[in-house]
């Protein structure tokens, strides 16, 4: 059930994750499984956060977090405090979120576990450019500015890309075709963002075209959409050149 729950929340499926959370989590309960409790609780959580019940599932989360901790076990880390980052930016507190890459990070170190590393640095290159983005748009609500909000300053963006650089190196050598897909969607949205759309298109498109007619996780759809936008403006671009 653990494994289940598992797939589904890595697959992006939250009502089937939640599902089987709250089963795994009545069975460990039942039969006091401490550290099948701990687990359950947050993947729960993170399937509760997804569906808009951030408060409780942000407080399923941290308690299972505790009780996956009091066990004093050592796998599975880098997965579940990389989720818990996620779900930290997801609610804006960044500084949360990479405190916990950080733990993440070092658990790998700690006990050898690499499986998860390629999204540890896409979920940080993603974080850093979260906070960058709150914190102009700080500044430009104190300054009572009334124009766009200025583009970010180089130094995140750089660090970010250095983050999904470092996720696609990764995930390519352990033929994580699912982790690439991700770190190229968040490096291809950023090459886009920086003006660099072909590249962007180039990199998504050479591992999409990967996965097969059908494949319908919600990381393909998302990729597929990016995909089709990048396309179609650059398709709008060379039109409105040649007119």
């Amino acid at each position: 059930v653990d494994m289940a729950a598992s797939l589904h929340m890595c697959r992006g499926e939250v009502d089937e994750a939640r599902q089987q959370a709250e089963a795994l989590l009545t069975l460990a309960q039942d039969q006091e499984f401490t550290f099948w409790e701990g687990t359950a609780r947050m993947t729960l959580g993170w399937a509760l956060t997804r569906q808009g019940q951030a408060d409780q599932g942000l407080a399923q989360m941290e308690r299972g977090l505790a009780v996956f901790r009091a066990t004093g076990a050592q796998t599975s880390q880098t997965l579940y405090l990389t989720m818990f980052a996620e779900i930290r930016g997801r609610r804006e507190e960044f500084d949360k979120g990479l405190t916990l890459l950080d733990e993440a990070f070092a658990a790998a170190r700690r006990t050898g576990e690499h499986f998860y590393e390629a999204e540890m640095y896409r979920v940080k290159g993603e974080l850093l450019l979260q906070r960058a983005n709150q914190k102009a748009k700080g500044k430009n609500q104190k300054a009572k500015m009334k124009t766009d909000p200025q583009p970010l300053s180089s130094a995140p963006q750089s660090e970010a890309e250095a983050c999904f650089l470092q996720a696609l190196e990764i995930a390519r050598g352990q033929r994580a075709k699912a982790l690439e897909l991700r770190a190229a969607v968040s490096l291809s949205r950023l090459w886009w963002q920086q003006s660099k759309r072909e590249e962007a298109r180039a990199l998504l498109t050479s591992v999409h075209q990967w996965f097969p007619v059908g494949t319908d996780t919600a990381d393909f759809m998302e990729a597929t959409q990016l995909l089709y936008e990048l396309t179609t403006s650059t398709i709008t671009e060379v039109r409105v050149r040649s007119a």
